[in-house]
């Protein structure tokens, strides 16, 4: 549990306590003869009140305490139930309960001569009496608590129960983990590193975080996810609508079956995340599976060492290893033997993008039968994702009433007293709550933006009136929070719209600091306007419910897949629709981001930087935070728009040939940032050889023709000729291994064809310019060839015997090593020799 949602948990039980305590008051004081079980049951609901309102001071007193995450909050979740049950037979019995299903006539209508009735009777009023008691006595018992730990432990069945089998199961599992890695060697440690690079468990910690005490015990103690944890290769399907909270779900599951799990089973679970290209790859997502089996049983690590051995340790740079997700899935079925059984969980199956039917098609045959493998995934309802899984059995999921009101009743009780919720009429904040439940349909996100919106408001009456005109969906919702924007000024518009575009086409997420610099530039700037920089509450502010801050407080993300679904779905066809500037267009939108990254790097700032430590070199990206990010990415950016003349006009300015300061600063961040930091002099380089290396073909045709550079065409520098750094393209320092292999660049199939194309054509550049290939040397290491070169990375090859490149030595000894290893490539490399390709030394072989 995390000390902040229990801080939250309490508030809500305040802010219900409050509410039966008003309507108790209300009975006494308005009817005659009340009994005196009435008024004791107010007195201990009064008390209960001043108890949780001290709880409440002595976790925020140790929240910033280290503390352990797998404890729950039974007590929490019991008083609740109490609470709501009490609250809801008032509710009821209130003769000015209004019924919103009725014309306000009939309501009117159906209130008079209405009286107040207690609705307990004198024996249930008793029983509450006494369970008020026992909350009271129960929860008294955490006020004496000396820290976070001791906190949490009272507040769970533990105090009652001894030893909690399940937290100990729990506290094992992770340790075994743990001392298992310790403990491997380097080799294995290598090995887990490259099968499964993706540590889900930060996913897990962040969805505990959001989770509220007490919300998802309908499902985890349910008799559903008890048949799923007794039974057999059960497969098992939750899929719910946008915002049900579906992965915070996730999380309370994967935390009960592992408090369930002996120590012979196995689990493992994965998040995908629209956020995060990598979760969608099946490669990542079943590599972390093995990852974690391998380490919760040393005979797994046995069967995944053969595995590696027989699927990486063969392969190189730029070959790959020689692995396909279907290898994953038999592997993780033979892990599956060395346990009793093995728990899969997967959330967010429909967050895949593009892979999601590969994904769940792979996933679904992971529990064959003859495998002790049971699974339970969660998704939208989407049909190629019901497909895959038509054997599953189904379980339709939205957030439960109860769940919702304890949220609300959270939240409502949080934000007054943090001063953002201000209301007078303490009944308002029942009337918040009702609206709120009634309205949700399930959706614990449709709540969260709702309760944004109130909060801007100012007076009960304009609360009572946002009250009656809730938006009915989430696409209504953010509609709304646009319309905002768009009554405000042009300035804020155009802030709100670049902070949504560089959140959602970033290439990796943003830190706060290099988001706000960011937003500040404007195409045409030459140097860092720190007046221009908006404050990150006044983005939070203008972006409400649409953008949040992450936990760490690191960064500012979007705060919901659907807002992201929101922005794509926008009508941007003409200018008439009111929200065409926020729309994404994903492939548009790399365009004016490459030419904003490259302003950012031809800025003043930047013609006379030196590095000459470590500490200088802090400093400096520290005041330049976006640098980063703009040296490194402003070449993906830009990857389908090489040929765009705005573009290459700056690319010109930063590429020319005198190597201006600019040019110098962004080249060794470039290059250290590609080499792991070691320093490459790069005294003897040309502009020719990183336009060659980054395959901006024009520009290499610019320098050579218009910048008349056709000395530097063959120039051998420390890291190549042009011809080498054209034939390698991003990947010039992984293949002279500068740079480990996993420094190679990697792109999907459809970036892959372009980043191809652009090499191709650079490469056929330099040959018309008039480029050496023979009896050259392309690299101050190594004895490679042109032609010898490209067959060892496999690409090129075929565009310099299209030239007429001649076959040599170097490249017969490739071709020869390739055999045994690939004979279609063989094959395909000699069926595109031709007689200009030999001379006759080559015939006589």
């Amino acid at each position: 549990m995390d000390p902040l949602s229990l801080s939250a948990s309490i508030a809500g039980l305040i802010s219900i306590t409050d509410m039966i305590a008003g309507r108790s008051y209300k009975y006494i004081k308005e009817a005659r003869g009340a009994s005196k079980e009435v008024k004791k049951l107010l007195e201990e609901i009064t008390d209960l009140f001043g108890i949780l309102n001290s709880l409440r001071l002595v976790a925020a007193r140790y929240q910033d305490e280290a503390f352990d995450s797998t404890m729950q909050s039974q007590h929490i979740h019991t008083c609740h139930k109490l609470l709501e049950k009490i609250k809801d037979r008032l509710d009821k019995a209130d003769p000015n309960q209004v019924d919103e299903t009725k014309s306000p006539l009939r309501q009117k209508a159906s209130t008079l001569g209405r009286t107040l009735v207690w609705p307990f009777s004198s024996a249930e009023t008793k029983g509450l009496i006494a369970e008020v008691a026992n909350q009271k006595s129960t929860l008294s018992l955490a006020l004496a608590a000396d820290g976070m730990n001791t906190l949490i432990e009272n507040l769970s069945h533990q105090k009652a129960q001894g030893e909690d089998i399940a937290e100990i199961r729990e506290n094992i599992r992770a340790q075994r983990a743990e001392q298992t890695l310790t403990l491997l060697s380097n080799e294995r440690k290598r090995m887990l590193d490259t099968i499964g690079p993706f540590d889900p468990s930060s996913h897990q910690n962040v969805a505990i975080k959001l989770r509220q005490p007490g919300t998802g015990v309908w499902f985890t103690e349910g008799h559903q996810f008890k048949h799923w944890l007794a039974t057999s290769n059960a497969k098992l399907w939750l899929y719910g609508i946008p915002g049900a909270g579906k992965t915070v779900l996730a999380s309370s599951i994967i935390q009960a079956a592992s408090n369930q799990t002996e120590h012979a089973n196995g689990l493992a679970y994965f998040y995908c995340d629209y956020k995060d290209p990598k979760t969608h790859d099946p490669m990542v997502i079943l590599g972390a599976l093995v990852r974690q089996l391998a380490l919760q049983n040393p005979r797994c690590l046995g069967a995944v060492e053969k595995f590696y051995s027989n699927h990486y340790r063969e392969s190189g740079p730029t070959t790959g290893p020689s692995v396909a997700p279907e290898d994953f899935c038999l592997l993780i079925q033979s892990l599956s033997t060395f346990f009793d059984e093995v728990m899969i969980i997967i959330d967010a199956l429909d967050e895949c993008g593009n892979d999601r039917s590969k994904v769940v098609e792979l996933l679904a045959i992971l529990n064959a039968d003859g495998f002790n493998i049971k699974t339970l995934f969660t998704s939208r309802l989407e049909t190629d994702i019901e497909v895959h899984l038509q054997y599953y059995e189904k379980i339709s999921i939205a957030a439960t009433s109860s769940d919702l009101k304890l949220y609300v009743a959270s939240e409502i009780e949080s934000r007054s007293r943090k001063r953002l919720l201000r209301t007078r009429d303490p009944d308002l904040k029942k009337e918040i709550m009702d609206r709120l439940v009634d309205g949700a349909e399930g959706m614990f996100r449709w709540v969260a933006c709702q309760l944004d919106y109130l909060c801007e408001l100012n007076t009960d009456k304009a609360i009572r009136r946002g009250l009656n005109s809730l938006p009915p969906t989430l696409f209504a919702t953010y509609e709304r929070i646009l319309d905002r924007v768009n009554a405000s000024s042009s300035d804020t518009q155009k802030l709100v719209q670049r902070v949504l575009t560089w959140i959602v086409c970033s290439e990796e997420p943003l830190s706060t600091k290099e988001l706000l610099q960011a937003v500040s530039i404007s195409e045409g700037d030459t140097k860092l306007d720190h007046d221009a920089m908006p404050d990150e509450e006044g983005i939070l502010k203008w972006c409400s419910s649409l953008v949040r801050r992450t936990p760490d407080g690191d960064r500012l993300e979007l705060a919901h897949f659907t807002v992201e679904e929101f922005l794509l779905a926008i009508d941007g066809s003409g200018p008439r629709s009111p929200y065409a500037r926020y729309k994404i267009f994903p492939g548009k939108e790399n365009l004016p981001l490459a030419k904003l990254c490259l302003t950012y790097l031809l800025f003043e700032d930047f013609r006379e930087i030196e590095w000459t430590g470590i500490e200088q070199r802090e400093e400096f990206f520290n005041e330049y935070s976006f640098y980063r990010y703009c040296s490194t990415y402003w070449i993906d950016h830009s990857l389908a728009h090489r040929a765009d003349e705005g573009l290459l006009d700056l690319v010109e300015i930063l590429f020319d040939p005198s190597k201006t300061g600019n040019f110098i600063c962004w080249s060794r961040y470039w290059t250290q940032n590609n080499i792991m930091d070691n320093e490459v002099d790069l005294s003897n380089t040309e502009t020719l050889h990183f336009a060659a290396a980054l395959s901006f073909y024009h520009i290499c045709k610019w320098l050579i023709e218009e910048k008349g550079r056709i000395s530097d065409l063959d120039k051998l520098s420390t890291i190549g000729t042009p011809l080498f750094c054209a034939i390698t393209g991003e990947d010039l320092f992984v293949t002279s291994q500068v740079a480990p292999s996993r420094y190679a660049a990697s792109y999907a199939d459809e970036k892959k064809k372009i980043y191809d194309g652009n090499r191709r054509a650079t490469i056929e550049c330099l040959l018309d310019a008039g480029v050496k290939t023979k009896n050259i040397r392309i690299h101050p290491q190594f004895q490679w060839t042109p032609l010898s070169l490209s067959i060892r990375t496999r690409f090129g090859w075929d565009v310099l015997l299209q030239s007429g490149v001649i076959l040599d030595d170097a490249s017969l000894e490739e071709v020869e090593a390739l055999i045994n290893r690939s004979n279609s490539f063989a094959e395909s490399f000699l069926l595109k020799v031709s007689d200009k390709n030999l001379d006759e030394h080559i015939h006589s072989k």
